[in-house]
């Protein structure tokens, strides 16, 4: 049996972000690596539609069922993401557990529980995602280096060069419209098949069952800049047992930073 390992990236990113983690998973494990770009990140392509964790979701699921399974092989798989990207492999293992070995988050992002959705309306998000391009633009190397505390190195001219050239594809701004108004995704603690936080009820039990309940290694830097990310990941370590956490020395995106400790995190647990 073969093995793929499915690599998502975080919001502003793409897939070859994880090409130094994956060259270094090569060299000590014999599974099949995988990273596709997001629709509307990197290459893909970048429509004027509603962007969500769910359509994203879908899409790496066709992309496991028609890429990773139909024309590379693999009868099963691990999945893996960074911020959002760890998200998309969280609700991608629940829609299809059955396939799923297990899971490695790096940097994560999901809530624990799920928060009212209130998105701005349209005017104001295309505002929101014309000034944020405007601002994000000409600060690229900066804002990188500071996501990359211990090896500011890893940001280098390809990385920096690569994310300038999406954010000029035309639909860009529907991507960043998309930032102001994505609705919550699923909880962490469904995702991962703990408790809702009520009762136990038969329908709560029911809509359990379905998830994913296998073994999960969180991956953290846990000097990501962004958020409180040692208490993060150990509220996803305290979600249910199966759940392994890794600190890593590193910031929000560690996968890149430092992959040979992110590709020796994967390797041992797997």
């Amino acid at each position: 049996d073969k093995e793929g390992v499915v690599l998502v990236h975080g919001f502003g990113a793409s897939g070859s972000q994880w090409n130094k983690a994956m060259m270094e998973l090569n060299t000590t494990t014999a599974s099949q690596g995988l990273a596709p770009d997001l629709i509307g990140f990197g290459e893909a392509e970048k429509p004027a539609l509603s962007y969500s964790g769910y359509m994203w979701d879908a899409q790496v699921l066709d992309f496991v069922k028609e890429r990773a399974m139909a024309v590379h092989g693999c009868t099963s798989f691990v999945t893996g993401g960074n911020s959002i990207g760890g998200f998309t492999s969280m609700s991608l293992a629940a829609s299809d557990a059955a396939d799923v070995d297990g899971r490695s988050l790096s940097s994560s992002g999901a809530p624990g529980r799920l928060p009212i959705c209130k998105p701005p309306a349209r005017p104001v998000a295309r505002l929101f995602g014309n000034v944020l391009l405007g601002y994000l633009r000409p600060r690229i190397q900066s804002i990188c280096k500071n996501l990359y505390p211990t090896n500011p190195a890893a940001v280098d001219e390809s990385l920096c060069t690569g994310i300038f050239r999406d954010s000029l594809d035309p639909g860009a701004i529907n991507v960043m419209m998309a930032g102001a108004k994505l609705p919550p995704p699923r909880s962490a603690n469904e995702l991962l098949k703990a408790d809702f936080g009520g009762a136990a009820t038969v329908e709560n039990v029911e809509i359990l069952e379905a998830f994913f309940d296998g073994p999960v290694l969180v991956a953290q830097g846990v000097l990501d800049p962004l958020n409180d990310s040692t208490d993060r990941m150990n509220r996803f370590g305290a979600l249910r047992a199966g759940i392994m956490k890794d600190p890593i020395n590193a910031g929000h995106c560690p996968h890149d930073e430092l992959p040979g400790a992110v590709a020796q995190s994967i390797s041992n647990w797997m």
